[in-house]
């Protein structure tokens, strides 16, 4: 059997200037219309179809993160957001925390005028309190010196470069289990996602200048 029969065209050529894949409606193949999860040869990847082609694609995930901040002798800890992986919230003792932007806390060595030292700050808010200033984050877990235990949820941004059809896929990995993440304002689960075994879609030149993506018949 030849090469071509052995596929079935799911999408047609990309309309010229549109960019735009056009999904035939096929029983066999639905699961390739919309996001699905692709297993081949031990390898699981997400796969996104019908974006713009040879475009930069993005998902995110929700990633926690428990830590200990070190505090200051005004109760202040801090640590700096990534650029790449925004804080969604912060978790304190089972408390979600609030965020608000503002002025750094300073903390400010003084003595009184028999000698005894003290340490003054210019925010005394309570233990919980939460400042964001430019991409530095401010806890407070007290009023001294000590340690605050905090699980910090971020959003990764990932991003993939879609083919010439318009398909875009992100590997599956220990450190990026893709559980659940976000896709163009729609959340997925990982679980939930119709599954392939074949491979997914197969990218193709096509003659009439444009690109078509095959679908394998075999695989589910």
């Amino acid at each position: 059997m030849s090469r071509k029969k052995r596929f079935s065209i799911l999408s047609a050529s990309i309309a010229l200037g549109l960019g735009l894949i056009a999904i035939l409606p096929q029983v066999a193949t639905a699961s390739f219309n919309g996001v699905h999860r692709s297993t081949v040869n031990g390898k699981e990847r997400v796969v996104i179809p019908g974006q713009t082609p040879e475009a930069s694609i993005e998902i995110t995930t929700l990633n926690t993160r428990s830590r200990s901040l070190t505090l200051n002798n005004c109760g202040w800890g801090k640590f700096t957001e990534s650029t790449t992986a925004p804080v969604a919230s912060l978790v304190a003792g089972g408390s979600t925390l609030s965020i608000a932007p503002g002025v750094a806390p300073t903390c400010v060595k003084e003595t009184t005028s028999t000698g005894a030292v003290f340490y003054s700050t210019n925010n005394t808010g309570p233990t919980g309190t939460v400042v964001k200033a430019a991409n530095v984050i401010w806890v407070r877990g007290g009023t001294t010196i000590g340690a605050y235990a905090i699980d910090v949820n971020t959003n990764k941004i990932s991003k993939a470069k879609s083919n010439k059809c318009g398909v875009a896929s992100f590997t599956i990995t220990a450190t990026r289990p893709l559980t659940n993440f976000t896709h163009s304002g729609t959340n997925y689960t990982l679980a939930s996602l119709p599954s392939t075994t074949n491979g997914g879609l197969i990218c193709r030149n096509s003659s009439t200048g444009g690109a078509i993506a095959f679908a394998p018949l075999s695989g589910f």
